[in-house]
């Protein structure tokens, strides 16, 4: 995996329980009461540019700026956006690396040492 194609999305951070439900929703409250483009730590090390994500998917975009719209609605919109980004790093270099690609290691958890690749 050295790709950006390879990347995983933060959905699938979440499926390997690299990230929980819980981390998740903390990013989608924390987006909620400060907006703004800025990159944040979802968990771990692990984060995005919210903002960027919204920017990226018309509907959630087009929901978070629609008057009217409930909060369920926009938060489904705003955790959708997130869960189909790929994380980043701020300055594409707070990860150690090897080559050109930084390897996210989970220690603990149902799979101990699994490596993902986060290619720069």
């Amino acid at each position: 995996m050295t790709g950006k194609a390879d990347r995983p999305t933060i959905g699938d951070l979440l499926r390997l329980d690299i990230l929980s439900r819980d981390d998740l929703q903390a990013a989608v409250d924390a987006y909620i009461a400060d907006p703004g483009p800025a990159w944040r730590e979802i968990a771990n090390g692990i984060g995005l540019d919210i903002k960027a994500a919204i920017d990226a998917d018309p509907h959630t975009r087009q929901m978070m700026t629609w008057a009217g719209v409930s909060r369920m609605a926009r938060e489904l919109a705003l955790r959708t956006a997130i869960l189909i980004a790929k994380p980043e790093r701020p300055s594409q270099a707070a990860m150690p690396r090897s080559g050109d690609v930084a390897w996210l290691v989970r220690p603990d958890g149902p799979h101990p040492g699994r490596r993902l690749a986060l290619a720069g």
